[in-house]
């Protein structure tokens, strides 16, 4: 689907230690590559079968996978000022093992900021998009209000995730990053 889109540089990077874990990577050159990255991901990752139960996962997270998908598709028509890595994260269900290893895998420094797309099938009308560990950056509460002043959408900035996705692991790494969130529904993993 990458490469359908116009996004030649795409890769799959698995973990040297876990080759089982691997991250599928795509990078977007910005009109400054000497600028710090920012890493837009979504974990490919689902719960699968668990006691003979089959959990489809689509709400977590394939509806991730093809907002991350259509954006990318988009932002690559026309570079913006810094490069962008595109990251589908592995084993996220596991411990957040992709995004674990892709951050290993990186100079800090060369990253300036993520956003994690987990579970944003389910915005219905009037319920806000949650924007965890809004308290990662300070600019991030601008970004907010930005987004929901130029969509029309609620926007609801939390302080933290919680932990449980993969912008923990940048945030673990002293890197700004936040998870949008369209909020638990009775459907979740279903």
């Amino acid at each position: 689907k990458l490469n359908k889109s116009g996004i030649n540089d795409v890769s799959i990077v698995c973990d040297a230690e876990q080759q089982e874990i691997c991250n599928v990577v795509a990078h977007l050159k910005g009109q400054n590559p000497a600028a710090a990255a920012v890493v837009l991901g979504a974990h490919l990752d689902h719960l699968g079968r668990e006691k003979k139960k089959v959990f489809a996962g689509a709400d977590d997270n394939a509806s991730g996978v093809a907002v991350v998908l259509e954006v990318a598709r988009q932002l690559n028509k026309q570079a913006g000022m810094r490069n962008l890595d595109v990251v589908f994260f592995d084993g996220e269900e596991s411990g957040r093992l992709g995004s674990v290893s892709y951050i290993k895998n990186q100079t800090p420094s060369t990253i300036h900021s993520m956003v994690n797309l987990d579970t944003v099938g389910r915005l219905a009308d009037g319920k806000p998009l949650l924007v965890l560990d809004g308290d990662s950056a300070s600019e991030w509460v601008h970004v907010a209000r930005g987004v929901g002043f130029t969509t029309n959408v609620a926007v609801e900035l939390a302080p933290n995730g919680g932990g449980a996705s993969d912008q923990r692991s940048f945030n673990d790494a002293g890197i700004a990053a936040i998870q949008l969130f369209s909020g638990p529904n009775t459907d979740y993993h279903q």
